[in-house]
Order: C-alpha cells, then sequence, then structure tokens
C-alpha cells in the first residue's frame, strides 16, 4: 500500500493524496533550564522530566487524474485538513499522534499548477497506542503486572472503595480521603470525579502520578474501616 496517513478517521487515500516521504521519528527534547554555575566546569541542567511538543511536515502529492474528481476533493480538503485530530502515520498504524495542522495550504493554486504541497502538524511529544490496556486488581495484596509502554505513562485510575486508601504503585503513594463508592483520576489532566461528575481533587493527594514500566508493583492499604474493592488502571502505550 502507498504511504499515507490517517486524519479525522479518514485516510489520505480517500482523496487521492499519498507521502513522498514518511517523516522520520524523532525523540522529543527534554524541557528544562541549563545552570552555568561561576568557577564550575560544564553545566547542571534542571528538569522536571517532561517533554515539549513538535513539529512534522508531510509532503503530499495528489495522484488523481480525473478533472472532477480533483475539483472535488479541492473543495472537501479544507474542511478535513483543518483542527485538531489523531494523526496515524502508515509505517506504525499502530500508534497515534495527538496533533493539530499549523500551516496555511494554498489548496487552489497548489492543486492547479504543483500537485504538491506540505502539511505541518504540531504534536505531542509521544504517540500513542491505539489499544487501550487496562490493569484489573480486587485485592489489596501486593501484586505485579505488565506495562506495554517505553515510556512512563500518566493512567486514568478508578477506584472503588470506601474511607481512606492509599495506593501504592512502584512504591509511589496516591492517597484517598474519605471517599465514598468510586473515584475516578485523570492522571494526564491530574482531574478527579466522583460516580455523578462532581470534581473530588481535594479527596486525592499524590498528583502528578506516572507508571514506569516494564512492570508496577500494586498494594492497596486501608486505615480504620475503609474498604476497597476494586482498582482498575486503563493507559495507553508511549513511543517516540
Amino acid at each position: 500500500m502507498k504511504p499515507h496517513f490517517i486524519w479525522k478517521n479518514k485516510s489520505s487515500l480517500e482523496y487521492k493524496l499519498i507521502i513522498n516521504k514518511i517523516p522520520p521519528r524523532i525523540k522529543p527534547q527534554l524541557r528544562g533550564e541549563t545552570i552555568e554555575i561561576p568557577g564550575r566546569n560544564g553545566s547542571l541542567f534542571e528538569s522536571e522530566e517532561v517533554y515539549n511538543s513538535k513539529s512534522i511536515e508531510i509532503e503530499c502529492t495528489l495522484i488523481s487524474t480525473n478533472e472532477e474528481e480533483t475539483e472535488r476533493i479541492m473543495m472537501e480538503l479544507p474542511i478535513w485538513l483543518d483542527g485538531f485530530s489523531k494523526l496515524i502515520l502508515s509505517d506504525y498504524p499502530e500508534y497515534y499522534y495527538e496533533a493539530k495542522i499549523i500551516n496555511v495550504i494554498p489548496i487552489e493554486r497548489l492543486f492547479k499548477k504543483y500537485r504538491k504541497f506540505p502539511l505541518t502538524f504540531e504534536i505531542q511529544p509521544f504517540s500513542k497506542t491505539l489499544q487501550e490496556y487496562e490493569i484489573n486488581k480486587t485485592t489489596t495484596q501486593e501484586e505485579i503486572f505488565n506495562i506495554n509502554s517505553y515510556y512512563p505513562v500518566s493512567p486514568i485510575l478508578e477506584v472503588v472503595g470506601s474511607g481512606n486508601i492509599t495506593i501504592y504503585i512502584n512504591n509511589q503513594p496516591l492517597h484517598f480521603k474519605d471517599i465514598i463508592n468510586k473515584i475516578v483520576i485523570d492522571c494526564e489532566f491530574m482531574n478527579a470525579i466522583d460516580e455523578s461528575g462532581i470534581n473530588v481533587n481535594n479527596k486525592v493527594n499524590g498528583l502528578p502520578f506516572v507508571i514506569n514500566g516494564p512492570e508496577c508493583n500494586t498494594r492497596i492499604i486501608l486505615e480504620n474501616d475503609s474498604t476497597f474493592e476494586s482498582l482498575k488502571i486503563k493507559y495507553r502505550g508511549l513511543w517516540i
């Protein structure tokens, strides 16, 4: 199959577009500050262990030879190639980027004369697996689970229980205070809600929270008459 990309759940091949060259996978840049200290050789680098977004450019070629078809594509492309979406490249179809298109595309001029045009995407630092992985824990005892990711993940945690509960994952604690039944924590956006969708960030202590692979060691500690029913960990694997 010809090199292509998927944007807004549609393949570029549907619009008679192919990729002239798939951009290389580039490791994201670690965000931080370089500090030079007088009297000391070299420099220090301070980082929060987070990464900057990055840009990739895709040069497309229109392969339509039908004038009527070309005119239709030219009318539809500005609508399709706009805004934010998942971007999937055909070399690794099991991963996607969260992306937005940041360049202006002179559709009519390029199509009628050159039939080639560039697309510049600003993408989040890591691509994510289309498959969402799920870990289910129903005991407070220590258990070990595999993590299918090349980089630390910020999972979604669903905790069902009551009272005061501390969850340890790879010895990193996440404390829950006075919970009732179910809490859902989006660790990427550092937000917690209850079953009614009400914000309960005041009941959670330990964010930001990430899981480093390739394994996660889990255990649950309960205080007094607290109860624990289940822990569900949902995540997508990360790659460059």
